[in-house]
């Protein structure tokens, strides 16, 4: 049996669109470096949080497979001569591959007889190959955008911290710039930024988690989605479901805990879809709809640490909202003296792109169906009547 890769890179808080991608490009690259190095290794395993990305690889082979190399030189009636001397471009040809003339052997082709060269390459020590294996690794890792800090020439997604590199119990000697690897990782910012030592894979997800780092994205999925729907029940509703808007949150915080907030009923006269926009889009909050599926005040927010908590109870269970948005409110109180319609006109004339006007304008009429029209309290969307 092989022993289990670890690596983890610690890094500040990555761009959560970024890590889907990351944890499958960091399986696709380990898979094709231990292909070319003749490795064999069983299941891998990729993690990530916004301040971790991690990899475990289980069974890696301790040593590379054995190779065997053939090497196609001059026919055999140019390497020999008609009493079976070998010929200078024999002993050229077996030279240049490093073998001795009488160790040549003749190979039959669709073209005719060949010599050959073989040679049998003896797999080299996986634990001397790792060091550059997991720095070409991280060195080379793909990003939307990436970036420098510092005085360093090292370019990342976001600074690295810390990196965990192990193989069976031994550290896997990494140096990138000012970054040595070891077997220590850290746990969650606020809650328990200290240090501790890894064992195993097995250690390392007990202790973050112990740590408040709950690094299996997958979990932390259902975790929120749960929590979502528990808060939810507290005022008779559900949250409504939203797979790109789960997936996003999911990957914006380490220990996620679902938390309620409210804001004032007077924003629900407005159209449902703005307000439910302005909460997802802007805030990431998960809007409440009642059994009747009408939108109700109150909202789920995801927080990245638990609330605080006092004699009183938990502080951090509710949580108030003065209002979707500043736009949100001018149109409560009446909307603008003019016409939207007449207001993209005057942004087509100014310094702007000129199909500035007509992207909004598309883009309000795709977003809300129908006319501007002018109501009792100034400007509304739909048509009237």
């Amino acid at each position: 049996m092989g022993k289990e890769l670890l690596l983890e890179i610690g890094t500040e808080e990555i761009p959560a669109a970024f890590l889907p991608r990351l944890m499958d490009d960091v399986s696709e690259m380990i898979r094709g470096s231990f292909r070319a190095s003749r490795i064999t290794h069983g299941e891998v395993t990729t993690m990530s949080t916004p301040r971790r990305l991690v990899l475990c690889v289980k069974e890696v082979a301790e040593r590379q497979e054995d190779q065997v190399l053939e090497k196609l030189g001059p026919a055999k009636k140019v390497a020999f001569d008609e009493k079976g001397n070998p010929t200078r471009a024999a002993q050229g040809f077996a030279a240049s591959q490093g073998i001795k003339v009488e160790d040549l052997i003749v190979v039959e082709t669709e073209k005719g007889a060949y010599v050959c060269a073989r040679r049998a390459i003896a797999g080299a020590d996986t634990k001397s190959l790792l060091p550059g294996m997991m720095k070409d690794l991280i060195l080379n890792l793909p990003f939307p955008k990436s970036m420098r800090w510092g005085n360093f020439n090292l370019r990342f997604a976001r600074p690295i911290h810390w990196i965990l590199a192990l193989f069976g119990s031994e550290v896997i000697p990494i140096t990138l710039e000012y970054i040595a690897s070891g077997n220590r990782s850290y746990g969650h910012r606020f809650m328990s930024p200290a240090a501790f030592e890894v064992k195993d894979f097995d250690d390392y997800l007990r202790k973050t988690e112990e740590r408040f780092v709950v690094c299996d994205p997958e979990k932390r999925r259902k975790l929120i989605k749960y929590q979502a729907e528990e808060v939810a029940k507290t005022v008779s509703g559900k949250p409504l479901e939203n797979e790109k808007l789960l997936q996003e949150v999911t990957f914006l915080v380490e220990y996620p805990v679902a938390l309620l907030g409210s804001f004032d009923a007077d924003f629900l006269a407005l159209p449902k879809e703005v307000l439910i926009t302005c909460m997802m889009s802007h805030q990431k909050y998960f809007p409440i709809l009642g059994e009747d599926g009408r939108l109700l005040p109150y909202f789920v927010t995801i927080a990245n640490t638990a609330p605080p908590r006092s004699p009183r109870g938990n502080k951090g269970e509710r949580k108030g909202h003065s209002g979707p948005s500043h736009g949100c409110q001018v149109f409560l109180r009446g909307g603008p003296k003019s016409a939207p319609n007449a207001a993209f006109g005057r942004a087509q004339g100014c310094g702007l792109s000129q199909s500035f006007g007509d992207v909004v304008r598309e883009g309000y009429e795709i977003q809300v169906p129908g006319a501007f029209h002018r109501g009792k309290g100034g400007w509304e969307i739909g048509r009237k009547g």
